[in-house]
């Protein structure tokens, strides 16, 4: 996944599923160190028992993320993002269940969505999968590279996700638009700028300025009328004006 960079000047912690990143900024690579590791990816007590096929292509995945900018490697997992989406492959889930089973599935998940089905044909090793698996985020996600399976469920939950996103908005708007008719033109900017309507928060601004200016003048009138009663009247009914004078507050 592309990290945010505010999250570049992070230093490590020094533990077997610490995050690292791996992203270009400017001109070159930032590289968080240590360099990716085996033990990133795999506890040591299954890559102990891991057959020599399994071995070789858990050190290539390795060779795979040390040259990759997309990526990011927490708790044996690897994510990447497909669009606004994080996809994560769990190394450690896929190996023991191929060891185990013979079960050919990778462990493949979409944020928030949880697991889709994508099934390996052959007899290749489950790390070799794995490589195979990254090579399509890697290459900017090219459908003649996507599993079907993967490809299809990418399409199903980025629809349904861009449906909330634009649900959400359309409330935001109905929102603004209710303060703006109640008056509450404060809280009409505030939900004007999260969502970047530029002409409706000027528009706003400027109402706001106009309450704000007629709520001064008048004011403004009352204290005159005021000081021109007090300064020519002292008594109204046997009772001194500035005592029976009403309060004006806003």
């Amino acid at each position: 996944m592309v990290a945010d960079a505010r999250r570049v000047d992070r230093r490590p912690e020094r533990s077997h599923t610490s995050t690292y990143v791996y992203r270009t900024v400017g001109t070159g690579p930032i590289r968080k160190t240590p360099p990716p590791r085996s033990e990133m990816l795999l506890p040591q007590r299954l890559i102990d028992r891991l057959p020599d096929p399994e071995r070789r292509g858990l050190g290539l995945l390795v060779e795979v993320l040390s040259d990759s900018d997309c990526f990011e490697i927490d708790n044996y997992c690897i994510h990447s993002m497909y669009h606004d989406l994080r996809v994560s492959l769990d190394v450690m889930e896929t190996v023991e269940r191929r060891l185990r089973y013979g079960n050919r599935h990778l462990a493949c998940s979409v944020q928030t969505y949880g697991e889709v089905c994508v099934l390996v044909p052959g007899n290749t090793p489950a790390t070799d999968d794995c490589i195979s698996f990254l090579m399509v985020p890697k290459f900017g996600w090219r459908e003649d590279m996507l599993p079907e399976s993967l490809a299809e469920n990418l399409r199903r939950i980025s629809k349904r996700a861009a449906e909330r996103i634009q649900e959400k908005r359309d409330n935001l708007l109905k929102s603004a638009q209710g303060r703006m008719r109640a008056g509450d033109y404060d809280a009409a900017i505030e939900i004007w700028e999260s969502l970047g309507v530029a002409g409706e928060i000027e528009r706003a601004k400027s109402l706001r300025a106009d309450v704000r200016r007629r709520h001064e003048a008048l004011l403004d009138a009352q204290n005159e009328d005021w000081e021109w009663i007090l300064g020519h009247f002292t008594l109204q009914k046997g009772k001194q004006i500035t005592e029976s004078a009403p309060r004006w507050s806003f």
